[in-house]
């Protein structure tokens, strides 16, 4: 089920890259990757996969935290999760 918090975060994301006036790549992927880390401590997100596309190309494809907790299995690229 989408929630409003769901929406906010996919919403607070895509203001974020939207305003970054195209730096380097890898500071792009330095603020994203902040983001994505202060929200899931934040919302207590055990893991997520993110997949950013710019005119038909992946700029950011990667996966946070673990899909398993108790394993500590790393959440992969790609994933499909329930929610």
């Amino acid at each position: 089920m989408i929630t409003f918090r769901n929406w906010f975060f996919a919403g607070a994301l895509v203001a974020l890259l939207l305003g970054i006036p195209c730096p380097a790549q890898s500071e792009i992927t330095a603020k994203v990757d902040e983001f994505i880390n202060t929200e899931m401590r934040r919302q207590r997100i055990p893991g997520l996969s993110l997949a950013i596309i710019r005119d038909g190309r992946p700029v950011i494809v990667k996966g946070y935290g673990f899909s398993n907790v108790e394993h500590q299995v790393p959440c992969p690229i790609g994933n499909h999760s329930q929610g």
